[in-house]
């Protein structure tokens, strides 16, 4: 199956019980990119996590060494705006940190495009290294892949072994029950009381005193 990327969880979390995800771009060419696809299959990983791990935060690690203007024109800032709210709010991954990995000169219309999806506090945790060896100054090497000189497996062994657990018929279960739950509208009270009795929230009636 042809890849763009590899992406994928790395087996070993951090001192700090921070899980480590990573995206590394490893093709020449981007024509057959979606960054669409690619936020679903984050939604599938974070449905995995929630399920099978207890964390204290998630860490974003991204390989784009092998960027291009082509991949950059097909990333749009509305699509990752929502998938970061995806995955800080609606499945509460706390982001400790992010590494992107990249020295050319696009990296800087990059991280512009990324900073608009984070909050101030955030864009603090994001942190540009222009090479894998400088991750041994954030990370434990015992804990990073092969490629970068870690003890863990390679980036595309990691990233096959992310894919054959998050496609097995237990997890896609899970996705099927998930996308099926939602709210019994018809158990929501038809009461008002805030509205018709304490007034909207957050208004104000002033009294007339003689």
């Amino acid at each position: 199956m042809y890849y763009s990327s590899h992406s994928g969880i790395l087996p070993k979390p951090t001192r700090g019980h921070h899980r480590v995800v990573f995206l590394q771009l490893h093709a020449d060419s981007f024509e057959r990119f979606t960054v669409l696809y690619s936020f679903r299959y984050l939604i599938v990983m974070m449905e995995y996590l929630l399920t099978h791990d207890y964390m204290a935060g998630v860490i974003w690690l991204l390989d784009f060494r092998k960027m291009n203007y082509e991949f950059i024109t097909r990333l749009n800032p509305m699509l990752m705006q929502k998938a970061m709210s995806i995955s800080t709010e609606a499945y509460a991954m706390r982001l400790e940190a992010m590494y992107l990995i990249n020295s050319s000169k696009l990296v800087s219309t990059l991280v512009a495009m990324i900073k608009q999806t984070l909050s101030d506090k955030l864009k603090s945790r994001l942190h540009v290294l222009s090479a894998p060896e400088e991750l041994a100054g954030h990370l434990d090497l015992d804990m990073l892949p092969a490629d970068y000189g870690g003890g863990q497996k390679t980036i595309e062994e990691l990233h096959n072994e992310t894919f054959k657990q998050v496609s097995s018929e237990e997890h896609i279960q899970r996705m099927a029950d998930s996308e099926r739950e939602m709210t019994n509208e018809a158990c929501r009270t038809t009461m008002r009381f805030n509205e018709e009795v304490l007034g909207m929230p957050g208004s104000f009636k002033s009294f007339n005193v003689d």
